[in-house]
């Protein structure tokens, strides 16, 4: 039972940051398109890059974060009932004296 929560959790935790991180790197490739233009304002672009590059990489970060939460906070479990006991034989279930020997 709790190896199927961790695994759901492990698969839910997964899936988000496959998809955040493929957001993120689709927004690099963007950001690596138009990053030339700062060359215009007498910027660098490879250090402007580079800046924008980490600022992303902490917001993708904190997405995951809020997101794992998020999913972890509202999942629903369910509990499976316990198995119960096996009946026993009744010579098992009597108690015998072990002085008299009556049962």
């Amino acid at each position: 039972m709790r190896r199927r929560g961790r695994r759901s959790r492990s698969r839910s935790c997964c899936r988000i940051s496959t998809i955040t991180g493929r957001e993120h790197l689709a927004t690099l490739d963007a950001l690596r398109q138009v990053v030339h233009l700062r060359a215009y304002a007498q910027k660098t672009p490879i250090n402007e890059y580079k800046q924008e590059a980490f600022s992303l990489f902490q917001r993708m970060l904190e997405t995951i974060r809020e997101d794992v939460t998020k999913t972890i906070a509202h999942a629903q479990f369910q509990m499976q009932a316990p198995v119960g006991l096996p009946e026993l034989p009744d010579f098992i279930t009597t108690h015998f004296d072990p002085f008299t020997g009556e049962g």
